[in-house]
This record gives C-alpha cells, structure tokens and sequence, in this order.
C-alpha cells in the first residue's frame, strides 16, 4: 500500500481547519511511527487507529463533520457523530480503558486479539506523536534536573547508562548529548540503533562492550559529550558492568518493559525467538521477561547503593520487577516525582496529553 503522508499546503479536504489539523495529525503520526504497515507509532503497540478499516473510517468521518458535530472515537475506531455546538470538541476519544479485575495484560492481549481494543500510548492514538524529536526535550530537561541536583549543574565528564533506542528511548543518545554527558544506550535491536545514526541521534555503534566502555572511559576523561549505542541486552549488560565494578553516575531504563510479550526482549532470546515464542509459548515468554527485568531492576538497586542516581523513566519496569519478587523495586525513584515536579511547578514542562482534542 501507499505510505501515509501528512498533507502539506493550504488546500482543505475537510470543512473547516479544526477537523483538517487533526486529519493531519493523524496522517503525521503515522508518517512518524516506527510500523506504519500495523499502525505503530511506537513503544511496541501503541497504535495510531485500531486496524486499517478504522483508519479510513476516521479519514471519512473527519472530512464531511461539521464544526456543531463531535466524532467520538473509542480505541482507534470512530463509533458515532453527535450533533452538540460550535464551541464543543471536534473529537472525544478514549483508549485502552479497562476497569478492575479486567485491568489485566492477559486481558487487553485477548481483547486486541479479537479487533476490540488498542493501547494508545499517551500520543500514539491521540494523533500527537511527532518522532523521536518530541520527546528531546523532556529527556533533555530530566537530565538537566539531575545535573543541577547532584552534580553542581554540569554533567560534562559524568557517564549515564540505560537502554532501549525506540521511538521514545532514540532521544535519548542526543538528549544525553546535550547535556554534555557521555551516554552509553543499549539496544536488542540493530536496526533501531543504524535508525538513531542516520538521522543524527547517535554518533557510534559497537556490539563490543568493552569498546563501548572505553568510549565513554575516554570521554569522561576529557569531560567531552558522546553517545554510543551498544548492541546487547541490557539485562546481560546492567550485570556485566557491574562485576566489573563500573559504577555510572547515572542509570535508568527506556525499553518497553510494560509490555513483556512485544516488548521486552527477554536475555538469551533472539528478535526470532521473541517472534515464534509469541505464537508458541506466550506465556513462558512474558515470565521470562519479567525475570530478566527483576535482573536488571537488581542491578540498578546495586548502582543506586553504590551511589549512582538510579530512576524509573515511566516504562512500569520497578512494577515488573516487584511483581516477579523484588521487594525493593520501588526503591527506585520516579522520575516525575525526583526531577519533573520542580519543573511543573515553574512551568517549564510541556507534555501532550491524550483525551479530548479540537
């Protein structure tokens, strides 16, 4: 099929430029996304419409609505006009809601099995996504909060270690950059971190660690910036720098650890094992990956003992981790509650949010 394209220019396709703006907000959150071919905008699952028949029904709905109608959209498919004011939203859309005993992974996979539901991430379904690039400067901001809390305002000659290079983790590497720190990034997937080199996000790439660390050994020294994105698995990685008794001043996660069946590649798994496990042996693949989370939150509990600034980036992997007997999981801060809060407070914080646009 044709790739999906925001429209450009002044020519309108809808009756008005409140409904074309969002016609082009979801034609631009797709011509963003990682999978457009399944509708993914990132961070494994997260999807722009329910299904291609749903997409074009938005398409559809959004042309001919009058500026008095609200479309209402519920998990990606339009599900009814109504007639309400000119003042009113153009369109309401809800994602994802499960309530009380149903609220379960097990749950939503039999719901998206059946076309009946997606995860809309926070931008993903709510058209808002714009790359890689929407996410710098929240990442960049953490970074800077941590810098100015624990080191003096200055992260020149410091070394941060996470991991995950999708949609959201790739702003990571020039994020770290920025803040002039040296950022080591590891990443299961090859074809994310050449994605994070081509367009500028990420200067080197090794599948070495002792490479990697060298690098960034280098750059400390120098106080210089640098990013480099390490092929591995971070919960073999996490552990083996820490035999080593490399201890980062900074560490965190970026990986889609909320997802254990599409999105946290277990340790020792292939992309291929992943893939055939999913059809397979479903079950066994999630409760290996919610093991190799509790290794690697283990370890990032270890670098917080041994002083590094240890955080939680909103990806759930403490409550994975505690979930699979890590008692201590929550040790680790949230990042909203230890750097955004100050920042909410002065206003200097931007964040789409998801729910009622128009």
């Amino acid at each position: 099929m044709e790739r999906i394209k925001a429209a450009r220019g002044s020519a309108l396709r809808c009756k008005g430029w409140r409904q074309e703006a969002l016609l082009r907000m979801l034609e631009n959150v797709l011509e963003n996304g990682e999978n457009q071919q399944e509708l993914v905008v990132y961070a494994a699952l997260a999807k722009a419409a329910r299904d291609w028949k749903s997409f074009h029904a938005l398409v559809d709905s959004l042309k001919p609505l009058n500026d008095d109608e609200t479309l209402v959209i519920q998990s990606g498919k339009p599900i009814g006009i109504f007639k309400t004011h000119a003042f009113a939203p153009i369109v309401i859309m809800a994602n994802c809601n499960l309530v009380g005993r149903w609220a379960t992974s097990e749950h939503f996979y039999q719901l998206q099995e059946k076309g009946l539901i997606i995860w809309g991430g926070l931008t993903a379904a709510a058209w808002q996504y714009i790359g890689s690039q929407g996410v710098i400067q929240g990442t960049y901001e953490i970074f800077s909060a941590i810098a100015r809390k624990h080191f003096n305002g200055s992260l020149a000659g410091r070394f941060i270690l996470t991991a995950g290079l999708g949609g959201m983790g790739g702003a990571q590497p020039l994020a770290g950059v920025m803040a002039n720190a040296a950022i080591l990034c590891v990443e299961v997937d090859e074809a994310r971190i050449d994605k994070r080199m081509q367009v500028g996000y990420l200067q080197r790439k090794t599948g070495n660690l002792n490479e990697a660390l060298a690098w960034i050994a280098e750059a400390k020294a120098k106080k210089e910036s640098v990013s480099v994105g390490l092929l591995g698995n971070a919960a073999e990685i996490y552990p083996e720098i820490l035999r080593r008794g490399i201890v980062p001043d900074i560490v965190t996660d970026q990986t889609s650890a909320h997802d254990l069946l599409y999105g946290y590649i277990p340790a020792c798994y292939s992309l291929e094992d992943v893939r055939r496990m999913r059809e397979e042996n479903p079950e066994k693949l999630q409760a290996d990956a919610r093991a190799s989370i509790a290794r690697e939150v283990e370890t990032m509990l270890e670098f917080k003992r041994r002083g590094s600034i240890v955080f939680d980036n909103g990806n759930n992997i403490r409550t994975q981790a505690y979930q699979h007997g890590v008692k201590d999981a929550f040790d680790i801060d949230i990042f909203t509650e230890a750097f955004l809060r100050s920042l909410f407070c002065r206003g200097n914080w931007s964040v789409p949010l998801g729910g009622v646009v128009g």
